[in-house]
């Protein structure tokens, strides 16, 4: 469905959680496996996690960290996000 949305209409779907702090380490996990669920090795699927500062320590500490797009976990305005997810 990601890749059809993808190659028919030339769009990436961003997926935006509010409050992911509150996302258990389970709930996080299925989350990163939504992103890389296409068979090929491009995900057509960006999630971006908002959330309080603990949520960039929780991130940053486990086993997420290979995930995150480099300045993507900071106090950055909403432009500079928004620069960065699309250059993913």
């Amino acid at each position: 469905m990601l890749a059809t949305e993808h190659l028919e209409r030339h769009r990436q779907v961003l997926l935006v959680v509010d409050e992911a702090q509150m996302l258990t380490p389970a709930q996080l996990q299925v989350l990163r496996l939504l992103t890389s669920a296409e068979l090929d090795s491009r995900s057509y699927l960006t999630l971006l996690l908002v959330g309080q500062p603990m949520l960039a320590h929780r991130l940053r500490m486990g086993d997420f960290a290979s995930y995150v797009a480099p300045g993507i976990m900071s106090r950055d305005p909403p432009e500079t996000l928004m620069r960065t997810v699309r250059a993913q």
